[in-house]
């Protein structure tokens, strides 16, 4: 009697840890499967699914399932690919090369969507850290010794240098251009504390202005809009301009004091930056106050995008590549403040039941994924009126592998958790 009264309290405390939260307060930032043997320096993607990493070593993946699979592509050199932008669905360059024994520079080019690249004569010898595409084909260049090249659309067969002069020693790290004509290009010196400037070109790069020149590298563009824009530099220092980069002020303390190597607003209000220890940041409120998002990566992050408002990536050391999937984008007003929500059996074949309740209408999203992460399945995106709810959800279910799932109870930047196992 008494094992069996121990074997029935085993199986209690068991269903008890099960029926526990997973967490209330989970990243939304999961590691995908890694590819790569060494880190990854660029990533670019054409939509939420496709898209393309680069790194050490000429290393090149492109991916058409949203990062789920990876396939290796051959770039055709040795030489790091530090960065890749695409200006259409079948065209697009990477950039990169050795700094240092010898210093090289590399530029390459697809026209059919990455599955073949072809080298590109580069008119410097320095390295290119950055590259930048507009949507007619005019693509903009960045690198060591404060190079700056330009590619137009409208029939230059060769690549040409551009570069500010006096510049030689300070390294270009961020471009951004509006047009053919105007656009900024920023670095500087050192690594947190050294020199940081900022240039615009209102001719396509024949005349250079200093715009913004400070004690911080800037490492990151992002724009918002073509007045708005956010500026990523050493020190955690983050700069906006509010005048398509005439004139930059600093915002208050991010709460990050070393690197931030990339940022990305998604909108006026949402923001997030990666940064030199792996962290990952966010900002609701247009970069007036940053969040320490629990994610928590191995080493540096090096580029963060987002192709659309929920769903980003970001690349940095050791290959790593981590994804942010968010359904509940676009939910206009907060549901959970006041919900249960029961889901059974905990142990399920083909068949799961909920239980939850509202304290007001709103939109709620229900996600399956595995333990690990790599998958996530979207199991319902409702408006649902206020009030208890019971719902029961068999499509799809039967297929999965057994093992461990998390299910998630979704709303606007909050996220309930149960954990499930298929049988």
């Amino acid at each position: 009697m008494a094992k069996k009264s121990f074997f029935i309290l085993c199986g209690i405390l068991f269903l008890l840890l099960i029926l526990t939260p997973y967490a209330r307060a989970q990243s939304l930032w999961q590691d995908l499967n890694n590819p790569a043997t060494s880190s990854l320096w660029g990533v670019h993607f054409i939509n939420n699914d496709t898209g393309f990493v680069v790194g050490e070593n000429g290393q090149l993946f492109k991916t058409k399932d949203g990062g789920n699979n990876w396939n290796a592509l051959n770039s055709g050199v040795n030489d790091h690919l530090l960065a890749i932008h695409f200006f259409n669905d079948n065209e697009g360059y990477a950039v990169g090369g050795y700094w240092f024994n010898p210093v090289t520079s590399k530029i390459l080019y697809t026209s059919d969507g990455g599955d073949t690249w072809v080298q590109e004569t580069s008119p410097v010898s320095n390295e290119l850290y950055e590259v930048f595409a507009l949507p007619a084909g005019d693509v903009f260049a960045i690198g060591g010794g404060g190079k700056v090249i330009k590619k137009t659309g409208s029939g230059l067969p060769q690549w040409i240098d551009i570069s500010p002069p006096g510049y030689t020693n300070e390294e270009f790290w961020a471009v951004h251009f509006f047009n053919r004509d105007s656009g900024l290009v920023a670095g500087g010196t050192g690594f947190n504390g050294g020199k940081g400037i900022i240039l615009k070109t209102h001719n396509g790069g024949v005349i250079w202005d200093t715009v913004h020149s400070f004690n911080q590298r800037v490492n990151s563009f992002s724009f918002v809009t073509r007045n708005i824009g956010y500026a990523a530099c050493d020190g955690g220092v983050i700069l906006k301009t509010t005048d398509k980069g005439e004139s930059w002020s600093a915002l208050d303390n991010t709460g990050f004091s070393s690197r931030i190597n990339s940022i990305c607003f998604v909108n006026s209000d949402d923001g997030y930056f990666v940064t030199s220890s792996g962290s990952i940041y966010y900002s609701t409120n247009g970069g007036a106050s940053w969040t320490n998002d629990p994610f928590t990566g191995g080493s540096f992050l090096e580029q963060v995008v987002f192709p659309s408002e929920g769903t980003g990536y970001t690349v940095g050391g050791g290959g790593s590549i981590v994804k942010y999937e968010d359904h509940t984008i676009g939910f206009k007003e907060s549901v959970l403040t006041e919900v249960s929500f029961e889901v059974y059996p905990v142990l399920f074949r083909d068949k799961l039941n909920f239980k939850y309740s509202l304290h007001r209408a709103g939109e709620i999203c229900i996600t399956l994924r595995n333990i690990t992460g790599y998958k996530s399945n979207l199991l319902l995106r409702r408006h649902m009126v206020p009030g208890h709810h019971t719902l029961s959800i068999a499509e799809g279910l039967k297929e999965l592998a057994p093992g461990t799932y998390v299910l998630e109870l979704m709303g606007p930047r909050q996220k309930i958790s149960r954990k499930i196992i298929k049988q």
